[in-house]
């Protein structure tokens, strides 16, 4: 539980700076969304990255217990399997994202699931050790 606590404790300030960024200029991140998803270049360096971040996160801590650590499990594959679609399959990728950003209120419900996830980082760090 050591490693998920470190992990969720250098997660939750980013998720919770682009959970409040969403909901303070959502046009920026529709706009960020659909520049990315028209760059080839963007679409290797967020697959790049989300890839690592997979292998550092699934790495050191992959343990499927039935408490709030959980979500760093799946932060942890979710995010090596973002990786791996970008790079290996950027076509579908970019169908996947644009389906799931697809929507006049996307940019609020993403902002709500961020939110959540940061709420139980911030819950797992502070409240539960």
């Amino acid at each position: 539980m050591e490693n998920a606590v470190m992990i969720a404790k250098i997660v939750w300030p980013v998720f919770a700076a682009v959970t409040i960024g969403m909901f303070v200029a959502p046009g920026m991140y529709e706009k960020a969304n659909t520049e990315f998803l028209k760059s080839n270049l963007w679409m290797y360096v967020g697959g790049m990255m989300a890839m690592l971040v997979g292998i550092l996160i699934v790495g050191s801590y992959r343990t499927w217990a039935a408490d709030w650590t959980i979500v760093v499990t799946l932060l942890g594959y979710l995010s090596l399997v973002k990786g791996i679609l970008l790079l290996v399959f950027p076509q579908m990728a970019t169908t996947v994202r644009s389906k799931i950003w697809a929507g006049k209120n996307a940019t609020m419900i993403w902002a709500v699931v961020m939110a959540v996830i940061t709420l139980v980082l911030v819950y797992g760090v502070y409240f539960v050790n």
